[in-house]
This record gives structure tokens, C-alpha cells and sequence, in this order.
């Protein structure tokens, strides 16, 4: 399971952007928090900043709640770098997605040594009982080293 935070950066905000977000891992640091996040921004297409974050299970993400919320400091800390993110950008999105391992491919590489990603969004209308187009797509990628897929889950209010 991943959260993706995609944030519109403003234009001509990117340096600053990037100085600015740098707050966000000097907290958590600090607070000796064990989650962590990959940073992204693109090359092409719109001006985004992407934070990718891993969890093993909704209950990891509960107990990341409830770590920020009982550490007075960091939350302050938080709630700070969250409004300064304003000035430098336009408008963001969370997405939560879960792991479609039968339509993953390879050995997912060492995140740590990859300079660059490639992201492809699948948009795929439901049609009852024809599932084919996943199929084909893992198809497509079997040769093309290390695909990973994803899921957007969908929440809705209860």
C-alpha cells in the first residue's frame, strides 16, 4: 500500500519549493520517526512535486497518526511546514493505492540507487465480467525490466 501526495507547484516556485520541503524530513527526523517518504518532481507535463509514502497496512498509517499526535512538538511542526506549503503551491491531492502484484512485473529495484521513474496512469472503465485490457498490459511490460501497479482505493463517507 502506497500514499501518493501530488502537490501543483507554483510556477517559478520550484528552488523554493524544494528548499521549503526540506523541513518536512528534518521534523520527522527529529521526532526519530521510523516513516519515511521518496520525493519526486517531474520533468515533463504539469509542475508537480510528488511524495510517495510505503506502508505495510491502514493499521501502519493509524500508528503514524497516533505517533504525530502524541508528540506535541512535531504536530506543531507539522501543522507549520502544512500552512508554509501555501506559498508555494496551488493546489494538492492524496491518493491511497494498494499493490497489484499480478499485474507487477520484476524485482523492484533499490529506491535508494534509481534516479529517475516513469509514471503511467491507467484509467480503465469497469465492464461487467471483461477484465482482458490487464492482462494485456502485463503482456506489453514482461520484457521491460521492473513494472510495479497500482490501485487507487476509493473512500468513501460513511
Amino acid at each position: 500500500m502506497i500514499t501518493i501526495v501530488r502537490e501543483q507547484v507554483k510556477m517559478g516556485r520550484n528552488a523554493d519549493h524544494s528548499k521549503f520541503e526540506a523541513g518536512w524530513p528534518a521534523a520527522m527526523e527529529k521526532a526519530k520517526s521510523p516513516d519515511f517518504y521518496l520525493g519526486m518532481t517531474s520533468l515533463t507535463g504539469e509542475n508537480e512535486a510528488w511524495f510517495v509514502i510505503p506502508w505495510e497496512s491502514y493499521a501502519t498509517v493509524g500508528e503514524s497518526m497516533k505517533r504525530e499526535d502524541k508528540d506535541p512538538v512535531l504536530s506543531a511542526e507539522l501543522a507549520r511546514l502544512s500552512l508554509g506549503d501555501a506559498e508555494y503551491v496551488s493546489s494538492a491531492r492524496t491518493i491511497q493505492a494498494r499493490a497489484r502484484t499480478e499485474l507487477s512485473v520484476g524485482e523492484f529495484p533499490d529506491v535508494g540507487k534509481a534516479r529517475f521513474f516513469q509514471v503511467t496512469v491507467w484509467r480503465v472503465r469497469r465492464r461487467p465480467r471483461r477484465m482482458e485490457r490487464p492482462g494485456c498490459v502485463r503482456r506489453q511490460k514482461k520484457d521491460s525490466g521492473c513494472t510495479r501497479s497500482f490501485q487507487e482505493c476509493l473512500h468513501r463517507p460513511t
